[in-house]
C-alpha cells in the first residue's frame, strides 16, 4: 500500500479567522504536516497568519518520516 504525505504552508491568509474550520480538519488528518506558522502582523493584520518559508527543508525532511516539525504553531 502506498502512503502520500502532504507537506502545506499558509502564504498569507488575511482572513484566518474564516479559515479556521478548515484548518483545523487538516490539522487533525494523517499524512498532512505543516511549515510552522504564526500570526504576520498582529497589530496591522490581527487576523493574518504566515509560514516561515526558513523551515521548509526541516518540514519536508520530517514529513517524509511521517512527524510533524514543533512547535508548529510559531
Amino acid at each position: 500500500m502506498r502512503v502520500y504525505r502532504t507537506a502545506m504552508k499558509i502564504a498569507q491568509a488575511e482572513h484566518a479567522d474564516l479559515e479556521v474550520v478548515a484548518l483545523a480538519a487538516l490539522l487533525q488528518r494523517k499524512n498532512y504536516y505543516f511549515i510552522p506558522f504564526g500570526q504576520d502582523d498582529s497589530y496591522k493584520k490581527p487576523c493574518s497568519l504566515k509560514s516561515d518559508f526558513t523551515l521548509l527543508p526541516d518540514t519536508l525532511e520530517a514529513a517524509l518520516r511521517g512527524v510533524q516539525i514543533q512547535p508548529m504553531l510559531l
